[in-house]
């Protein structure tokens, strides 16, 4: 009995802890998850554009396959870009987040 809450406890805290942002528990896996992991939280577009950087260093190419639809995912780009892109200061990382969503999320 222990083993089985064991099982559901790990799949619990993996579903809790992955984002659609996130390639799974390991991080993100292209250049425009990058930008939906580090631009929500950029207050101005001279953090939004050193952030924009630092993503480009670890993905150099923007080669990101747009996502499925899925149980945890967002069924369209305009419902990720809400999502990231509400209460974010900085238009220029508003601007990078809708890239972003539309490379990853079908209209």
């Amino acid at each position: 009995m222990n083993i089985i809450y064991t099982y559901v406890a790990m799949m619990l805290a993996v579903i809790n802890f992955s984002t659609p942002a996130n390639a799974g528990i390991f991080g993100v896996s292209s250049f425009s998850e990058c930008i939906l992991d580090e631009m929500p939280d950029a207050r101005n577009d001279t953090v939004a554009r050193e952030k924009m950087r630092m993503c480009r260093k670890d993905f150099p190419t923007n080669t990101a396959k747009m996502k499925k639809s899925s149980f945890f995912g967002f069924s369209s780009s305009s419902e990720c870009i809400i999502k990231y892109a509400e209460d974010t200061s900085s238009k220029f990382a508003a601007r990078q987040i809708m890239y972003a969503c539309n490379r990853l999320y079908p209209r």
